[in-house]
């Protein structure tokens, strides 16, 4: 078995193995397997984030699979990762079929990595956001609109300093989270001088903007604010999608109110 890792150069040689709209980066590390004969095996992917992998596809052709293709994969990423010496945690997302439930077992099987379901990850392709119903209301609430960058050095601070205290907010490379930000999409949501909600995001390699951090004391904040996003998305970011996890559930009825066509991922946290 032959490995190498892909990059724009050779990506074509691969697509049959590579996810649909795979965009190479700096920060994202993927490996594909062939064999002797030069055939295309299988592929995995994962990205680096501010403290964590993302391991976000693992595939192995359906003929080649039960050979050993898929842990060879993992291993030779494993090794790489290693080899930066920038060594995180490891999560990976896997969609509810029977496909990818092969994939956690397989995940599960190794002694080196400890599994566990941790949360949902909602991916929303551009087709979703345009054709999102709620965008084009209005949640009704008395709630007052700022944008973060809007906020004197104080407020700015104070509100910081608030979500720390509620661990809510973890920056893991405040350099890069400066870097990737999107100022326009990183909304306050006050009720008088209160702060009922507020969200930051990022902007990735593979034209996403991920929904970083989000803070609220109210669902219906949590409503207008992922409404109020999606829609300068739609607006501004003609071709974005949106990347999102959820830990609550009603965090999760939100994003199917707002995005009823997009049941989501569930995330398994692994650590090695």
């Amino acid at each position: 078995m032959n490995y190498v890792r892909i990059d724009k150069e050779n990506m074509a040689d691969f697509a049959e193995v590579l996810y649909p709209g795979f965009v190479p980066g700096e920060r994202r590390i993927t490996i594909g397997a062939y064999g002797e004969d030069g055939t295309v095996q299988g592929a995995i992917s994962m990205l680096l984030m501010p403290d964590q992998y993302s391991c976000d596809w693992i595939y192995v052709h359906p003929e080649c699979r039960g050979q050993g293709i898929g842990t060879g994969l993992f291993d030779q990423a494993l090794d790489f990762i290693q080899a930066t010496g920038m060594v995180y945690p490891l999560t990976a997302g896997f969609e509810v079929s029977e496909e990818d439930r092969d994939l956690y077992g397989f995940f599960l099987s190794r002694d080196d990595v400890l599994v566990d379901y941790s949360h949902r990850r909602f991916y929303i392709r551009p087709e979703e956001i345009a054709a999102a119903d709620m965008l084009q209301k209005e949640v009704h609430t008395n709630y007052k609109k700022k944008l973060f960058t809007e906020l004197d050095a104080e407020k700015r601070r104070e509100l910081l300093k608030e979500v720390k205290e509620q661990h809510c907010l973890v920056i893991g490379d405040n350099r890069q989270w400066a870097e990737d930000g999107v100022p326009e999409m990183d909304i306050v949501l006050y009720d008088g001088d209160t702060v009922v909600s507020f969200l930051f995001f990022r902007r990735r390699e593979d034209r996403c903007l991920e929904l970083s951090y989000l803070y609220s004391r109210s669902p219906m904040g949590v409503l207008q604010i992922i409404v109020e996003a999606a829609k300068i998305v739609s607006e501004k970011y003609q071709g974005y999608g949106i990347v999102y996890d959820t830990v609550r559930d009603e965090a999760e009825a939100v994003s199917r109110k707002v995005f009823p066509d997009n049941d989501g991922i569930c995330i398994y946290e692994a650590v090695w």
